[in-house]
């Protein structure tokens, strides 16, 4: 692999694009907060119109849910760029980064919205108060309907990203026997198949399938490694050069996947081959990330920075706000078009909130994570430097 430098692991755009993938979450839980649905439902086959006339005016908001699979591409692509930097450290050292990067903050928000938030406060009067706080402590809330949106609704993903993770290395094990291109072979056929086969089983009975098939990391092990093999493409100069219409055929292929029940399942993946097709035509220079104003693009870098600490806390505040409009403005709730002004309005507290949690809580954790890999390595560079031989003066 060919060793990555500073230039290398700095790809600005990103955190532009993490800015309008959380933005994007964000107003889809808002609708989602206003009118209690964030999509358009089913009638058969396809989706159905039979929703509130003010519903309509929001139904590019229905297409928010597309914020997480740009967040799996996105975080593909970093997480291979690290790993490549810090090879040298083996999984040891990934799974040590990624711990201190990902859960010291996770726990924090889990504790307070488990203990302290009186909208998401449990009370541990009953055994399934505490296996909903389990199946968070440990991460595995997405592999059950009780607890996949409990707590915080947010928190899902989180899981499902972890457990990705922990599939990393045998990621790596398989790309280094059979290339990147069997290996997103073989994920992308598994990943279909199975995306298939859920669709199929929803279209006829009626039913979701299992939660813990289609929340389960295999079910999204193929989008997300799309990020990763990009990633590897950028650091050995191999990015593929993409017909100019490919994106605009991908565009079209998920608005129709998602608009037809048996093929809704496969909206997802269609998304993260958008994302990706998007991010190597910005990494070879064809476009560039320069569409808004210059306010609006450094306020998605910010938000792009933020992303993790809005991720965290937002959408349990955001139904806290709607509680509060719901008790003291009961004529405004008849309104849902003001309701959902005013849960768009919280976006700037809301960021002031993410900034605090990300200085008092991410960087600290970071930080911490910083020590203790200095604290592992140093024995070692210890132990080098003594069996070193001494020179002569």
């Amino acid at each position: 692999m060919k060793p990555a430098t500073r230039k290398d692991l700095h790809v600005g755009f990103l955190d532009h694009i993490r800015g309008f993938a959380i933005l994007y979450v964000f107003v889809f839980h808002c609708l989602g907060a206003t009118y209690k649905m964030d999509q358009l439902a089913w009638s058969g086959w396809l989706r159905s119109w039979d929703v509130p006339g003010s519903f309509l005016a929001f139904l590019p908001i229905t297409w928010g849910w597309a914020g997480v699979p740009i967040f799996f591409v996105v975080s593909g692509f970093c997480i291979h760029l690290a790993y490549a930097k810090n090879e040298r450290q083996g999984f040891g050292g990934f799974f040590t980064r990624r711990f201190f990067r990902i859960y010291p903050p996770y726990l924090i928000a889990l504790l307070f919205f488990a203990f302290i938030l009186p909208s998401t406060r449990l009370a541990f009067d009953k055994p399934a108060d505490l296996s909903q706080f389990l199946s968070h402590l440990f991460l595995l809330e997405n592999l059950n309907y009780r607890w996949l949106f409990e707590i915080n609704g947010a928190f899902w993903s989180v899981a499902v990203e972890v457990q990705i993770y922990l599939l990393y290395p045998a990621l790596i094990w398989i790309v280094r026997r059979q290339g990147w291109a069997r290996t997103l072979g073989f994920l992308g056929a598994l990943e279909l198949l199975m995306r298939l086969a859920a669709g199929y089983h929803f279209t006829r009975t009626g039913f979701k399938p299992p939660c813990w098939f289609i929340h389960s990391p295999v079910f999204f092990w193929f989008s997300w490694s799309i990020g990763a093999a990009l990633a590897h493409g950028y650091l050995n100069d191999t990015l593929p050069r993409l017909p100019k219409w490919s994106l605009r055929i991908c565009f079209l292929l998920v608005l129709a996947t998602y608009g037809v029940k048996p093929l809704s399942y496969l909206a997802f993946p269609g998304t993260c081959l958008l994302t990706a097709g998007l991010i190597l035509r910005m990494l070879r220079k064809e476009i560039s990330w320069n569409p808004l104003p210059a306010f609006f693009c450094n306020h998605l870098r910010t938000v792009g920075v933020l992303s993790y600490s809005v991720y965290l806390i937002h959408q349990p505040l955001m139904h806290v706000v709607r509680d509060l409009v719901q008790e003291y403005l009961p004529t405004v709730n008849t309104q849902p078009v003001i309701v959902m002004a005013i849960c768009l309005v919280t976006w700037l507290p809301l960021l002031g909130l993410s900034w605090c949690f990300y200085q008092w809580v991410e960087m600290p954790s970071i930080s911490l994570g910083k020590w203790w890999m200095s604290r592992r390595s140093a024995p070692a560079l210890n132990s080098l430097n003594a069996s070193a031989p001494a020179l002569n003066p």
